[in-house]
C-alpha cells in the first residue's frame, strides 16, 4: 500500500528539485 507512495515520493522530489533549480 505504501510501496507506490515510496516510488512516487523519490521521483517527485527529483522533479520538484529540477523545477526549483531553474
Amino acid at each position: 500500500m505504501q510501496k507506490k507512495k515510496n516510488k512516487i515520493t523519490r521521483r517527485d522530489i527529483v522533479s520538484l528539485a529540477s523545477h526549483t533549480r531553474i
